[in-house]
């Protein structure tokens, strides 16, 4: 304690103590704020519609050639085995440090320019900074890689953190690594390294930047400068950190618990906990892009302050060859390209992002995946089987997908209903391909369950797939059978008329149906439904995925599947035990009679130790179980 205290002293006596660099960054961010803000919101859209998707092609590319489909823990040391992958692995970090560098060059510039009690906007500090980008990249800067990488943890801290939890990377290295005690000594001497070059280096790039230095000139620089201040600097930082870690908090925070009252009062007791860990994740998603683009600014900024505060403690004179000189020619038409391109990105992001999850390469990796959830019969547990009623719970109950049965009826029409006989649904001992279609909508297949949905009528797939369509996706089980030809042709025509194939899968026991259904419209796709999974089960061509019955589900048999490039569905999921289980091995999509339960589970290995708290102290008591929960508090951290 005396040693800080001597440190804030000393700081405090020689003018330049900690709460007064504060304030330095609060004028600084100010003087140009509305810029820095719009370039951050450009920066990052652009981000995710041009930097993502190239990123995901390099890493769709990464596993073409090495012969894989689908990337797991059993198959990634073998990934990094192949020449071409580590080359292309080495690609995609230079698109990553190339993007980093610009965003910290135009903070530079930004911020001199706020130093200089210069204004600027965003089209300019682009204009700069790509020709001082341009500038900087010299033959000579090479190590200038190596020093965007390493600082990369620091300056994008909730990135980084949120992917090593997402892609469990601990478990991986510790399950790599096992034992063997050598190896972890190796990697915390390499990170105390890192550090320790960051902070010799760490004003390397402002005069790089500002003063247009080589870079061996401005490394020497950045040492002289922070020679003797090591650990009055890591005390700023720290309390910095801490000051944008509690802002970010509190928020977060605040937001979590507004959303659990506004569940409380909304939703039915029984979904309350489904639908608030459905909420925490959208707040944690908002929180962690939020974080991403705050985070670097904020971070640079306490870099920027302090590289101006200790040149002027050092008596060293400021050389800047920032000028602010775009034309207003080239203003005009940077200003219009910009908004043009704020506004194509704002579009394009989520859409770009939710194809990539739903049908792109994030699919093929399993380390970002979490399994989706479908309501067996539609929520079958609270409202009739294959109704309208229990299609409208499931999506009320936030079920990704609803798994129907159809079949055909005496004329035709395309049905939903799980027995051949219409005995144990309405009473009537009839098959259904004896009767009409308007004999159908006489029988009652409510009130077997409950008064409360008397008169409840068999639903034909059309009314169905126009009812879920932007609601809830179906999984389209086909009931075959010799006195319904015409199912399968009908099926398929009614799925095409409505444009659904991207909201829909088809499964069924019989896998002729499937080639049928291929032959007929290549995209849908569709699935053979197995209870004994045995011999060559996977050599079936037109299967995109596996409907296994999750009793004789293995870790091993997720494995091979996924090795082949198919999606595993596990049905007769109806208990938090057997929800846990798949899961844990890794499944795709889990069909379960108890979409909350599934619901529940499945996000409650996603929430943090904060957001179960503040279910169990808004809606008391829960099945939530936070034993394998590894987060405390914010979505990564």
């Amino acid at each position: 304690m005396m040693i800080v205290e001597e440190i804030i002293y000393s700081s405090y006596a020689k003018g330049h103590h900690m709460w007064g660099l504060y304030r330095r960054n609060m004028k600084l961010l100010k003087t140009n704020f509305e810029a820095l803000v719009w370039f951050e919101v450009l920066y990052k859209l652009l981000a995710a519609v041009a930097l993502y998707p190239l990123l995901l092609f390099l890493l769709d590319f990464a596993i073409d050639q090495a012969g894989l489909v689908y990337l797991t823990n059993s198959n990634l040391q073998d990934f990094f085995t192949k020449p071409l992958s580590i080359g292309i692995v080495f690609i995609i970090l230079i698109v990553i440090v190339i993007y980093s560098l610009f965003e910290l060059v135009v903070l530079s510039i930004c911020y001199e320019m706020s130093r200089n009690g210069e204004k600027t906007d965003v089209g300019t500090l682009f204009y700069i900074g790509v020709t001082r980008l341009w500038k900087i990249l010299r033959p000579e800067s090479i190590a200038l890689f190596f020093l965007v990488l390493l600082a990369a943890s620091i300056f994008n801290l909730p990135f980084a953190s949120s992917l090593v939890s997402m892609t469990v990377l601990t478990d991986y290295l510790r399950s790599f690594l096992g034992d063997h005690h050598e190896y972890y000594i190796i990697a915390a001497a390499a990170a105390a390294i890192t550090i320790y070059l960051i902070s010799f280096l760490l004003f390397s790039i402002h005069y790089l930047i500002i003063e247009n230095r080589k870079f061996v000139d401005a490394g020497k620089a950045s040492r002289n400068l922070v020679k003797g201040e090591t650990i009055r600097n890591a005390l700023r930082f720290l309390v910095w950190f801490l000051l944008v870690f509690l802002v970010i908090a509190a928020v977060y925070a605040a937001f979590i618990i507004v959303a659990a009252y506004i569940v409380k009062f909304i939703w039915a007791p029984e979904a309350q906990a489904a639908a608030f860990l459905s909420g925490a994740r959208i707040i944690n998603q908002i929180t962690m892009l939020l974080s991403y683009a705050i985070y670097t600014p904020l971070v640079f900024l306490m870099v920027s302050s302090l590289f101006y505060t200790l040149k002027e403690h050092r008596s060293e004179p400021h050389i800047s060859v920032i000028k602010h000189g775009s034309s207003m020619k080239i203003k005009k038409w940077m200003d219009i390209l910009l908004v043009l391109v704020i506004i194509i990105s704002f579009f394009l992001n989520f859409n770009t992002i939710n194809l990539s999850l739903q049908s792109g390469i994030l699919r093929n990796v399993e380390l970002v995946r979490t399994p989706a959830i479908t309501a067996h019969r539609g929520s079958s547990k609270n409202a009739p089987e294959n109704t309208l009623s229990a299609i409208r719970i499931a999506a009320e109950e936030m079920a990704d997908y609803a798994e129907i049965d159809v079949r055909g009826t005496k004329d035709g029409v395309v049905v939903l209903l799980h027995d051949e006989n219409l005995k144990r649904t309405t009473g009537v001992d009839k098959n259904i391909w004896e009767v009409s279609y308007e004999e159908t909508q006489r029988l009652d297949v409510g009130s077997w369950l409950s008064d409360k949905y008397v008169n409840e009528r068999i639903p034909t797939l059309d009314e169905i797939i126009k009812y879920a369509d932007g609601k809830i996706m179906l999984n389209i089980e086909i009931k075959t059978s010799k006195n319904s030809p015409d199912l399968v042709a009908s099926v398929v025509k009614i799925i095409g008329d409505n444009h659904f194939e991207d909201q829909c899968v088809v499964s069924t026991f019989n896998y002729g149906v499937l080639n049928r259904i291929k032959e007929l419209n290549p995209d849908i796709r569709t699935g053979v439904i197995i209870t004994v999974a045995y011999a060559r089960y996977t050599r079936l061509s037109s299967v995109d995925f596996y409907s296994l019955n999750a009793q004789f589900i293995s870790r091993d048999k997720v494995e091979k599947l996924h090795i082949l490039g198919y999606e595993v569905f596990a049905w007769g999921v109806n208990d938090a035990a057997a929800a846990r289980r798949v899961m844990s091995i890794g499944v795709d999509n889990i069909i379960t009679s108890d979409p909350l339960l599934a619901k529940e589970i499945v996000y409650t290995a996603s929430a943090n130790f904060f957001v179960l708290k503040v279910a169990e102290w808004v809606f008391g008591d829960t099945d939530l179980k936070p034993k394998s929960v590894r987060n405390i508090f914010l979505p990564y951290w």
